[in-house]
């Protein structure tokens, strides 16, 4: 299950040639949880790295940064009120983007949902697996509240890390 997505090319992340080809910036990959993200994740993403950028070259998300959803199918199992992956689902999910992560080399790695950030770092831990290059989260940019909240772990975490992380300096 190195790079499942040799067996299902149809899940293979977003990205454009710009991805890796840019003098401005460095590879990006930004993790969501599932295909549930919308457009305007993707609008205040793009926005944030324009700011950053200090032009305009981000139209969609997957034209400056590689984009992957952490899980391939819909969550199954119900506690309460919510639904959860199951354990093989989170198996295929960190196997996954350790596949993508060993291919395709980005030098920094952004979650959108701390969630998937949390099963991916336990799926790290129990597979004894590291990388040297930084792996963060942020607030879900479609959550207002939370991505423009004071505590920082929106919209401002994710302009810090781009430009520590990301811009060309």
């Amino acid at each position: 299950m190195k790079y499942r997505h040799k067996i299902f090319p149809e899940l293979v992340p977003a990205s454009t040639d710009k991805y890796c080809n840019s003098r401005k910036h460095k590879k990006l990959l930004i993790v969501g949880e599932s295909n549930c993200n919308g457009y305007k994740s993707f609008d205040r993403l793009c926005k944030s790295m324009n700011e950053v950028l200090n032009e305009t070259l981000c139209e969609h998300v997957h034209q400056e940064a590689m984009f992957y959803n952490y899980f391939l199918r819909p969550a199954t199992v119900r506690k309460n009120t919510r639904l959860f992956s199951t354990q093989l689902d989170r198996d295929i999910a960190g196997s996954a983007l350790n596949g993508i992560i060993d291919l395709d080399h980005p030098d920094v790695v952004i979650f959108i949902s701390r969630y998937a950030f949390l099963e991916f770092n336990k799926y790290m831990t129990s597979n004894r697996l590291s990388y040297d290059i930084p792996i963060d989260f942020i607030n879900h940019p479609a959550i207002y509240f939370s991505w423009n909240h004071r505590n920082g772990n929106g919209k401002q975490k994710f302009k810090k890390l781009l430009r520590e992380y990301w811009i060309v300096k």
